[in-house]
């Protein structure tokens, strides 16, 4: 695999979610369809997974990411992320019900 650490978005497709992200790739695919359309769009770049991954291996910091979630309960952080969610909800609930009462 060609290891590139950015892409143009006229290079982009939503066949390269893996390397790019979904956003990256919506908008590689948005270049395209304008560009067709003839209208004059300024080529982005998206930085790539490769890079990310060649900077954590280069800097000893994948290790070191391990290290710190093989600490982490993933059950215990399941339920603490449910409980700030209804903890958002709630509070916008409030906001509303503040606003029309």
């Amino acid at each position: 695999m060609d290891q590139s650490f950015t892409l143009k978005f006229s290079q982009i497709r939503m066949s390269d979610i893996a390397r790019v992200g979904g956003k990256n790739a919506s908008l590689g695919e948005l270049f395209a369809a304008l560009k067709l359309k003839g209208v004059g769009v300024l080529d982005g770049f998206a930085v790539t997974t490769d890079a990310y991954w060649g900077l954590l291996e280069e800097q000893g910091l994948r290790e070191k990411l391990e290290q710190i979630f093989s600490k982490l309960d993933p059950e215990l952080f399941c339920v603490e992320s449910r409980k700030l969610h209804l903890s958002c909800c709630c509070e916008e609930v409030s906001l509303c019900s503040s606003r029309i009462g």
